[in-house]
Formats: structure tokens, sequence, C-alpha cells
């Protein structure tokens, strides 16, 4: 059985046995000394977003609600869904009129066709040998 000990030293002791031998593992902590980037960095916000997903049948939606200033709510509804090889990854709604779609297609073993559309629209064709993406 393994016991794990932090001390006061930031030093990380293992222990084991086997066999009745005992064997014993100190390590020091590389980063202790790093600076905390990212609860300094970090943006934080006071947005407050209410997200619920649920299925439904073979079709996942989802519903996120967020609080805007002034306590105005803006909602976007969802869903993803697939079909033997045709795939709806995104198709969205959002209050103020704006659509989302993103769709693929499988069309052969190393095919893929996919198809995004927001403000503008993009068609990719993307192949896959190994290694190889094209």
């Amino acid at each position: 059985s393994a016991n794990f000990r932090t001390s006061s030293f930031y030093l990380f002791e293992l222990r084991w046995r086997d066999k009745n031998r005992t064997f014993t593992m100190a390590t020091k902590f590389d980063d202790i000394a790093k600076a905390p980037k990212d609860l300094l960095n970090d943006d934080y916000t006071t947005k407050t977003t209410l997200k619920c997903k649920k299925n439904a049948g073979p079709v996942a939606v989802t519903i996120e609600t967020e609080r805007g200033e002034g306590g105005a709510l803006s909602s976007k509804i969802g869903t993803k869904f697939s079909y033997a090889k045709f795939n709806v990854d995104k198709a969205q709604a959002t209050a103020n009129g704006g659509r989302v779609l993103e769709t693929s297609l499988k069309v052969a073993p190393n095919v893929t066709l996919a198809f995004k559309a927001n403000k503008g629209a993009d068609l990719h064709v993307d192949y896959t040998s190994g290694n190889f993406y094209a």
C-alpha cells in the first residue's frame, strides 16, 4: 500500500512495501517558487449564466441564458445529433436572430466534408491518411 504525505517544506514522500521491505522516495516540487500567474491574470467577471442540457431522444438540446447589464435576459438554444454518416455538430439560434450551423459528412473512409455557417459560410474537405492531413 502507498502512504502519501505532504510536509510544510513542500516535500513529497511516497512509501510502499514489497515483501517486507520499505522503500522511501522524497522529491522537491520544482514550481513552488513560480509566481501565481493564473490567479493574478485571470479575467474575472460578474457575468451570470444558466446552462441546461437535456437529451430529447437521439437529439441533445442545450439552452443557455445569460443575464446582461440592467437585468435583461438573453437566451440561445442549440442542438447536436447524428444520423448514419451525417453529423449536425452544432445548430444554434440566438435571441438576436443569429443562427449557427456546423455539419459534417463522412463521404469516404478517409474523407470528411464539413460545412460551417455563421455570419459567413465555409465548406471544408478533409483528407487523412496515417499522419498525413490535408
